[in-house]
């Protein structure tokens, strides 16, 4: 096998969040990996592109989307933890003023001995004023937020990030320095007057997700409860496979940029491979381009449509009959005896024929001899009746079992229907329900209806609930029907 390289220098995708999966390969089908390198792996999701690190990282505050949590201090502070959050939870905590210099939530960590950065996730309510605040005993950092002009006091380290939802990401790094490892970090609805901080009572603001970290600026979010959390985004295996620290929410994009090199297994030849010439057998870059097409172009919904529009006759259509058609042997050209109607007595009068059958004085002609015809291109449906008809009739013994099987075949659901052999060379095809005019001219214009050699075939269509008959045979009493007329035996021959 040959050993090939793959450089992805603009982020390419290698998987989507379902909510669940944590592990995603890369490399193309058939594509053994051998090693693989990233240069860099995001996560978009609801916080944007995020830059995913190969090292741990932690958030130390406790409780970060907890605020109501006894860990956040100041209880003149009103906390309510059922608001929507920018991770499409109920998690956001609306903050209310009640003391009017008591305007802050904070909460005692314990502080890195290098550079941090602290950050949270804020959504103005009736006020848009935020001061973050990051102390030791020696030393404070403060910046004052306007989220509704987008102002910072210290824009050199301080900064804004839109979310979704209307909440936006506040934070300021590096935060911190020095060995002093205790310290606070507070969050204010009110500007820094630079002597103290007030505000309003009854002023409002939504807070969800703080965090510390250690490092120059604020990087994807981790959710904590009692302690601090430490993660490892992911985690690239030589096998290729990209092993996620954290689970992507459903929809959330994973990219990255790098270079793997893989072996192609060959051991097992796909059709793509056994297209090529000997010539060409040991030519990668050719075998490549043909899997490529193979891969990209695939052919199976042609073979699919094929299938149902042309191969399967329950399903062809068109020019797919049409081959059938020839196949079989029948055309899709049809001669129709037209339906004329003329003067009758009212004793050949049924209700299925009213419109059709023997006319009283007035309403039609006598007949005058044979009826007009006509030609007519049989629709699909009509058409595919005629197909399966004549390849019946061509693999046909033409005894009464055969063809009885034929009949249930193609009018199932029907009514009754089947051959009786009337004796003299002569057989009959009876239906005990009425017929459409196409299936009368298949019957008896196509040639296409099976019949022994040198017999008389006739087709005998009796409607039941309008004809005198015997009780046993469902048909009706004295009074109630009529004769049953040589009008309804029509030679098919």
């Amino acid at each position: 096998m040959t050993t090939n390289i793959v450089n992805v220098f603009e982020p390419a995708q290698f998987g989507i969040g379902d909510g669940a999966t944590t592990q995603f390969q890369i490399g193309g089908p058939r594509e053994v990996v051998q090693s693989i390198a990233p240069t860099g792996v995001w996560r978009r999701d609801w916080q944007g592109d995020q830059r995913l690190y190969p090292t741990p990282r932690s958030n130390l505050v406790r409780y970060s989307e907890d605020f109501s949590n006894v860990a956040w201090g100041n209880g003149t502070m009103a906390r309510d933890r059922s608001y929507p959050a920018p991770n499409a939870t109920n998690n956001g905590t609306l903050i209310t003023v009640q003391n009017a210099n008591s305007c802050q939530i904070f909460q005692s960590i314990s502080l890195p001995t290098t550079e941090s950065a602290f950050s949270i996730f804020v959504a103005p309510g009736n006020s848009s004023s935020l001061t973050l605040r990051y102390v030791s005993f020696d030393t404070s950092v403060i910046v004052t937020f306007n989220l509704a002009t987008g102002a910072i006091s210290n824009p050199a380290i301080g900064k804004i990030e839109a979310s979704q939802g209307g909440w936006f990401r506040c934070s300021i790094a590096p935060a911190m320095t020095g060995a002093d490892l205790d310290g606070q970090l507070y969050a204010y609805l009110a500007t820094n007057t630079g002597t103290q901080f007030s505000a309003d009572i009854g002023n409002t603001m939504l807070v969800f997700g703080a965090q510390v970290e250690l490092g120059p600026e604020p990087t994807a979010y981790i959710p904590t409860g009692t302690a601090a959390v430490t993660v490892t985004d992911y985690v690239a295996t030589a096998d290729g496979v990209i092993h996620l620290g954290q689970v992507p929410v459903i929809g959330a994009s994973l990219t990255w940029t790098g270079s793997y090199t893989y072996e192609y297994q060959d051991v097992a030849p796909t059709l793509a491979d056994r297209t090529v010439i000997s010539q060409y057998a040991n030519s990668p870059t050719l075998r490549q381009l043909i899997r490529n097409m193979d891969e990209y172009i695939n052919p199976d919904a042609d073979f699919d449509a094929f299938y149902d529009y042309v191969w399967n006759v329950e399903t062809a259509q068109g020019f797919g009959l049409d081959i059938w058609g020839r196949i079989v042997g029948v055309g899709r050209m049809l001669t129709i005896p037209g339906a004329g109607t003329y003067l009758g007595y009212q004793e050949a009068y049924t209700v299925p024929t009213a419109a059709t059958g023997a006319q009283p004085f007035g309403q039609a002609p006598m007949y005058v001899g044979t009826t007009s015809s006509q030609t007519y291109r049989l629709a699909d449906d009509a058409y595919r009746k005629l197909i399966l008809v004549k390849a019946l009739a061509n693999i046909s013994d033409c005894t009464s079992p055969s063809l009885n099987r034929l009949l249930s075949n193609l009018f199932a659901g029907r009514g009754r229907c089947y051959v009786s052999d009337t004796g003299q060379m002569e057989f009959r095809y009876v239906f005990e329900f009425a017929l459409e005019p196409y299936e009368i001219a298949i019957l008896t214009q196509s040639g296409a209806i099976p019949k022994p050699a040198a017999v008389l075939a006739n087709v005998l269509q009796v409607d039941l609930p309008t004809t005198f008959g015997f009780n046993e045979a469902l048909m009706q009493p004295f009074g109630s029907g009529v004769f049953f007329t040589s009008s309804g035996l029509i030679n098919a021959s």
